[in-house]
Parts: structure tokens; C-alpha cells; sequence
């Protein structure tokens, strides 16, 4: 049976289930996201991050914190 963790792995391999997981759960839009998306997101953060993890996932954060400073500008209440 072919897994999301499975499908994590073989974009970047090498990496173990625990990061695998955290791939998923951190730096791509899964579970929300359909498959073909979260494939996607695995395949260009590897390109992005030549397969360091730790440095995907600080990279979603900063997008995340990015997109909620622009959210917060622009639906500001004064």
C-alpha cells in the first residue's frame, strides 16, 4: 500500500518516517491539500532545500508568517 509517508520518502530519500511526517505536516499543505499539490510541494521543497529538512520546514514557517503579516496589513481594524 502506498502511503503519503511512502510517496515523502521516495522524493527525498533517505529521510526517516518521523521526517517524512514532518515534511508533511509542516512544509506542504497536507491533509488539506489534494495529492497531486502535496506531491508537488515535496518535489520543489526538495529541489529548494537539496534534500535538508530542517531547513524545509524553517521555510514554510517564514511563508506562513509572511502571508499572516500581509493578511494582518491588510485587514487591519482601527
Amino acid at each position: 500500500m502506498i502511503t503519503m509517508i511512502n510517496e515523502a520518502k521516495r522524493i527525498w530519500p533517505g529521510i526517516n518516517d518521523d521526517e517524512a511526517n514532518m515534511l508533511l505536516w509542516e512544509a506542504t499543505s497536507y491533509p488539506f491539500g489534494s495529492e497531486d499539490a502535496v506531491l508537488e510541494q515535496l518535489e520543489r521543497s526538495y529541489k529548494k532545500h537539496a534534500g535538508n529538512v530542517e531547513a524545509a520546514v524553517a521555510d514554510a514557517y517564514e511563508e506562513i508568517e509572511k502571508a499572516m503579516r500581509e493578511y494582518n496589513e491588510h485587514n487591519r481594524i482601527d
